[in-house]
């Protein structure tokens, strides 16, 4: 598979973290509890995703953007950078973006200033106080 096949499939792949040893299904795998695996590693060792997760074996990590980032949206007060793990670069992407403007890699790392995260943790913190 070339690169750019690859980033064009790549936001269909989830990440699980395994809870639960994993039940024996035949197959010899080096899968432990409390590890992270990607969706299509946890396929090629037989296993199925979806009843995995209903038995409480897996759960989904979400990735960005989160229910927070969503509520960051317009609030902050320095630009906000992403970074990409796959070419290293840095850029400024439209809010709620994880798509690299360099390489189109689709999970860049969002990166807020500060005072923007602790003015929104001080929000959450007054909104359970009241």
């Amino acid at each position: 598979m070339e690169k750019k096949d690859f980033i064009a499939t790549a936001h269909n792949r989830n990440r699980y973290k395994i809870i639960n040893q994993l039940p024996d299904i035949g197959k010899s795998h080096s899968m432990m509890v409390g590890n992270e695996y990607l969706s299509s590693t946890i396929y090629e060792n037989g296993y199925n995703i979806l009843d995995l997760v209903n038995k409480g074996y897996l759960i989904k990590i979400e990735k960005e953007p989160y229910e927070w980032q969503k509520e960051l949206v317009g609030k902050n007060k320095n630009t906000v950078y992403s970074w990409c793990p796959q070419c290293l670069s840095f850029g400024v992407n439209f809010p709620l973006d994880n798509e690299c403007g360099n390489c189109g890699w689709k999970e860049t790392i969002t990166f807020y200033d500060a005072n923007t995260i602790n003015e929104h943790m001080e929000l959450k913190i007054n909104r359970f106080n009241v």
